[in-house]
Order: C-alpha cells, then sequence, then structure tokens
C-alpha cells in the first residue's frame, strides 16, 4: 500500500478590500459561513461543500471561487477519510485561518 500525501491550500476568506486592521476577531458573516463549512467537511456532507453558494454569506466569504476550489479536489481525493479542523481562528475582520486536515 502506499500513502499518497496531498496538500492544498483553500481559503473561504480573503478578501482584502474587507480587511478591518483594528479587529481581532472575525465578522460575524466571517465565522457563520466559515463553522457551516466546518461543519459540512467534519459531517463529509459533500453536497453542502460543492453548493456553498446557497450559504447566504457566500458571496462575503468567497466571492470568486479560486480559493475555494482546492477544496473541492482535496474532498474529493481523500476518499472519505476523517478530517480534522485545526487552527479555526479569525482576524482582521474577513479572514478565517481555519485549517483542515483531511
Amino acid at each position: 500500500m502506499k500513502a499518497i500525501l496531498s496538500w492544498a491550500a483553500a481559503t473561504s476568506f480573503i478578501i482584502s478590500r474587507r480587511i478591518e486592521w483594528d479587529n481581532p476577531s472575525g465578522t460575524s458573516a466571517t465565522i457563520e459561513f466559515d463553522q457551516y463549512i466546518s461543519k459540512a467537511i467534519l459531517e463529509n456532507d459533500v453536497d453542502t461543500v460543492v453548493n456553498y453558494t446557497q450559504h447566504p454569506h457566500a458571496s462575503y466569504a468567497a466571492p470568486t471561487p479560486d480559493h475555494y476550489l482546492p477544496l473541492l479536489y482535496i474532498m474529493g481525493a481523500s476518499e472519505s477519510a476523517k478530517p480534522t479542523v485545526f487552527n479555526q481562528t479569525y482576524n482582521s475582520g474577513s479572514l478565517s485561518m481555519t485549517g483542515i486536515y483531511i
């Protein structure tokens, strides 16, 4: 059996025009969307993760898909492995630093 390491950086929040330099935490939209996607990943709810645009804060959290799509590739390659959420922190209003290990 071979072990294969796949790594991707997928972020839901890199919105430089919405950065709040004086905010040491995340906005409610940032936190709600991040927790919604994290929960879906932990439950292996692929439909929710794929259809993330259905969330009311999706256009704020992921206005373009380029930083979000790597997450879908890794979920697809994971063969339903159990994911772990780590470093679920927020800063500057619109930045989520959540990591998902699958």
